[in-house]
């Protein structure tokens, strides 16, 4: 994945296969430049909230709205692991909320979409689908608070499986319908995927055309660009 431009490749003997739209981290939380190996895709995953969104967002909207948790299916529970009602926390603040481990179910308004795509790594970053499709049409996709949302993620799904050499035909159609029966599942790939998140804002093509993105995490200090003649894209 190059961060700058918000896109996903998925790369065969060298050459590229697919290209994804992504929407990935702002300014504030910049997503990391990492590299890991793909293990797995959870199909039906539940979310368990990051602290980091529990303090600045889930506990407002807590505080204005006491059903909130209840209507986004997430379950909350303390630190012996006992669910609580969340309804009792009509007066959270950020700092109590960070007590308590808040996990929502998977489905429909599960922010993680029906896909993720695991990658165990320090940063404890992934891949994943996302029931809001609509960011994917934006020019600006530096939106994420978290990890990465990936257009496209059955497809890539299906090629990382096939990739690893999983005998079985895992299709979109497959994964769809492994989806529908509803349970939460891992699908382990049968060999690791090498995964690489890089910060490029310019890069040539094999046919010598130059790409360049906005530098949009300020990384880029006292680089001189390149004659005009080349070749630019603004996404």
């Amino acid at each position: 994945m190059n961060i700058p431009a918000a896109a996903v490749e998925s790369v065969e003997n060298g050459e590229r296969i697919e290209r994804y739209d992504a929407v990935v981290r702002g300014r504030k939380h910049p997503s990391p430049q990492i590299v890991a190996k793909i293990v797995s895709i959870d199909v039906n995953p539940t979310w368990t909230v990051p602290a980091s969104i529990i303090k600045k967002e889930l506990a407002p909207k807590v505080r204005r709205n006491p059903n909130y948790l209840v209507r986004e299916h997430i379950h909350v529970l303390d630190a012996r692991g006992h669910e609580i009602d969340p309804r009792k926390l009509r007066r959270l603040s950020g700092a109590r909320a960070a007590s308590f481990t808040f996990r929502q179910d998977p489905g429909p308004k599960n922010s993680l979409g029906s896909i993720r795509i695991s990658m165990p790594n320090k940063e404890q970053v992934y891949m994943h689908d996302t029931p809001r499709k609509e960011l994917f049409e934006r020019d600006y996709r530096f939106l994420s608070h978290g990890c990465v949302r990936v257009k496209g993620a059955y497809d890539l799904a299906s090629w990382l499986l096939q990739e690893s050499g999983e005998p079985r035909q895992w299709d979109q159609a497959a994964l769809r319908s492994k989806v529908d029966e509803g349970r939460t599942e891992k699908i382990k790939l049968r060999r690791p995927v090498l995964v690489a998140w890089v910060y490029m804002t310019g890069w040539a093509s094999p046919d010598g055309a130059t790409y360049f993105r906005r530098d949009i995490y300020n990384l880029d200090k006292g680089t001189t660009l390149p004659p005009s003649s080349t070749r630019t894209e603004s996404r």
